[in-house]
């Protein structure tokens, strides 16, 4: 059924007492038959305008109850309809640093490029951490003082190579890698 774009309750009669073609009947009869054609058909179109009113009415009401229906399963099941960032999924594990490292980023301490160099990150990769983060060692210092160190810094390797032996080159492989741990780390907060 096609939409009807004026109210035919509200529509005028044409006048067809006008000046028409002669088809030899009077004015009068003329204007009779065309009034009762045009009774005729904007009854139908009446008919067709109050069934178009109520399906506009009854699809209205019918949008607001799932409306309503959706805002109330909304508020039963919130964590149904979080939205998500629309993102990638990364499929790769990402490189962290050393325990000793991270512990000593965490801290403000001193923290030695080789940990953020390609190879201490795959030495930190390699390394199997303890299933208790504070678990402690006796460690040794330089004056034989005995002292009590989270094992991730008593298992340091000795192949740690000192910032001052460093190449240019491997400076600027460590320094995006350590920028980006002490992002992580709060550093940009500070």
């Amino acid at each position: 059924m096609p939409n009807i774009a004026q109210n035919p309750h509200e529509a005028p009669p044409p006048d067809y007492r006008l000046d028409l073609n002669d088809f030899h009947i009077s004015h009068k009869e003329a204007a009779q038959q065309l009034l009762a054609i045009w009774q005729a058909q904007n009854a139908l179109d009446r008919q067709e305008w109050d069934t178009q009113l109520e399906a506009d009415i009854q699809a209205r009401l019918l949008t607001e109850e799932q409306e309503t229906a959706l805002q109330e399963e909304k508020k039963k099941n919130h964590n149904k309809f979080l939205l998500f960032a629309d993102m990638q999924i990364s499929t790769s594990m990402p490189i962290l640093p050393s325990p000793l490292a991270l512990h000593k980023l965490r801290k403000g301490e001193y923290c030695k490029l080789y940990f953020f160099m390609n190879k201490g990150l795959a030495d930190a990769q390699a390394y199997l951490p303890s299933m208790d983060d504070e678990v402690l060692a006796i460690t040794q210092d330089d004056h034989g003082l005995h002292s009590f160190v989270p094992v991730a810094a008593a298992r340091a390797k000795q192949s740690v190579v000192e910032d001052k032996d460093l190449t240019w080159a491997q400076i600027n492989e460590a320094t995006h890698h350590m920028l980006q741990a002490m992002k992580e780390n709060g550093w940009d907060q500070k």
